[in-house]
């Protein structure tokens, strides 16, 4: 059913946390939907090593992104 669903998508958002299953979810993902319809959301506090990981688990090598500072 996470086939059918990922192939009728138009956009598929996925959010980078922390879970053991969030990795199955990147292989389905990844493998299966066009990156033009894919949309990676990255929260401030993630630990650095999700991008280590992301690279060594799915073969995608992202940069952290940098972060605004706040002061105005």
């Amino acid at each position: 059913e996470v086939d059918s669903l990922l192939q009728k998508a138009c956009l598929v958002l996925i959010r980078a946390g922390r879970s053991e299953g969030l990795w199955w979810e990147f292989h389905q993902v990844f493998y299966r939907v066009s990156p033009e319809r894919l949309v990676l959301v990255v929260p401030t506090d993630i630990d650095p090593a999700f991008f280590t990981r992301l690279k060594s688990e799915c073969g995608i090598a992202i940069s952290p992104p940098s972060l605004l500072s706040e002061e105005g």
